[in-house]
């Protein structure tokens, strides 16, 4: 039946109509509902399909003895589909990805339609409902009739094993991305022939829950052409830059043509996007230091690149970040926001810096310089640095601005926090 194969956003009267013709009758994957459900009883069926199987429930059919025997329709609802999904966003954990059709006419043409909510099986669950209100599955076929119901104990545990095999999933692509850029790291020589040095600052933008693959292989390469942005007057990835196809990713390698230091992008299927950057250590005029301004300016092409690569790969929702900075003992770090040279001296107790935000999509959006600020923050202070992100005055605040400077890009009147 096109019915199930059909994308929601697609479905018209004819597929209805369908569903009638056939006598389609309530499964594990289906279910009617002669009226309009409330939040509660919503989150309930969506969840419990997300939970077992994936389903769909279509809104405004009636059945008897769980045969749909009408489409009646219901009044047309508006806001409905964005009212679902925001349901869905706020009200689930974590998340629970729905598709709502728009309002279907129904055969009869009354004035009546009907909506169609499709659910695919979740690689996130368990999936609980806020507010302590439970974990939710269909019951299985020996049940007499199709339903939502709260599940067992041995349930939760399958659910919860599902999710660890995505965690898992993660952390092998995060893991292998950075061992890709090692190898990059310990093969770059610079113009003397001797291999380049400094700290080494990575940032990975990852789903969340990298459940399913966001494209195919072949489509990265064109999706990163796409992507491209303007930073320091280089183009940013560097049409000239070296790609290598590697399993599930595309690396693009001098990514920042023509800086001498390793600047390394890499994008895979699951929405993993890895940037590597070896930090220069020594400026115009001898001064001796890692570039404080740029590095809030690699954090602040870091975020906006990867808010575009997300949008490119159609994926929105909850993402971690992971930062890292290795090699960083016996450096000095330094600015010259006062026209001429601050260094400071950091002591660590160790070599590697490591911390991970969670964060959103919509945030890289909307929130690009708060993003920045919170990840400065931590990374700063993890450094000893404290001062640099101090919430008195406005220190956050003219970090930011060094590192619009530093990308020469246009300062914004207001920061996007």
């Amino acid at each position: 039946m096109a019915f199930y194969t059909t994308p929601p956003s697609r479905l018209a009267t004819n597929d209805l109509r369908e569903l009638l013709d056939d006598g389609a009758v309530e499964n594990a994957r289906l279910e009617f509902k002669l009226r309009v459900p409330n939040k509660e009883q919503s989150l309930k069926k969506l969840s419990s399909f997300a939970n077992t199987f994936g389903g769909m429930m279509v809104v405004g059919a009636e059945e008897k003895d769980s045969r749909i025997i009408g489409l009646p329709g219901v009044d047309p609802e508006p806001g409905y589909k964005q009212r679902v999904v925001d349901w869905c966003a706020a009200a689930v954990d974590p998340p629970l990805y729905v598709e709502v059709s728009n309002p279907i006419p129904t055969p009869e043409g009354t004035g009546k339609v009907c909506y169609v909510i499709r659910v695919p099986e979740s690689e996130t669950a368990p999936h609980f409902l806020n507010g302590r209100n439970g974990l939710w599955v269909r019951t299985d076929e020996f049940s007499r009739k199709f339903d939502a119901k709260l599940a067992t104990e041995a349930e939760v545990r399958q659910l919860l094993h599902r999710r660890q095999l995505i965690l898992e999933r993660r952390d092998l692509i995060i893991r292998r991305a950075r061992e890709r850029f090692a190898i990059y790291w310990n093969t770059k020589r610079d113009p003397g022939g001797g291999l380049v040095q400094g700290p080494q600052l990575t940032l990975s933008f990852v789903p969340l829950f990298p459940a399913r693959q966001l494209c195919e292989q072949e489509e990265l390469e064109s999706h990163i052409a796409g992507c491209g942005l303007v930073w320091r007057q280089l183009r940013f990835t560097s049409d000239t830059a070296e790609r290598v196809c590697q399993h599930e990713s595309v690396l693009v390698l001098d990514a920042a043509k023509p800086y001498v230091q390793p600047f390394g992008f890499e994008a895979n299927v699951w929405g993993l996007l890895f940037y590597g950057v070896v930090l220069q250590t020594s400026w115009p005029n001898d001064i001796a230091g890692v570039n404080i301004s740029q590095v809030s300016g690699l954090v602040l092409l870091f975020i906006e690149h990867a808010k575009r690569m997300l949008d490119k790969l159609g994926y929105a929702g909850p993402i971690l970040i992971e930062t890292t900075l290795r090699s960083t003992v016996g450096t000095n770090w330094a600015h010259a926001w006062l026209g001429y040279p601050v260094s400071f001296q950091v002591a660590l107790f160790g070599d590697e810096v490591w911390f991970g935000v969670e964060s959103t999509t919509d945030d890289l959006r909307e929130k690009r310089d708060g993003v920045a600020i919170e990840l400065l923050r931590q990374l700063f202070f993890a450094v000893n640095l404290p001062s640099l992100v101090s919430p008195e005055g406005d220190s956050r605040e003219d970090l930011i601005k060094h590192g619009y400077g530093y990308n020469r890009w246009k300062e914004p009147t207001v920061l996007r926090t």
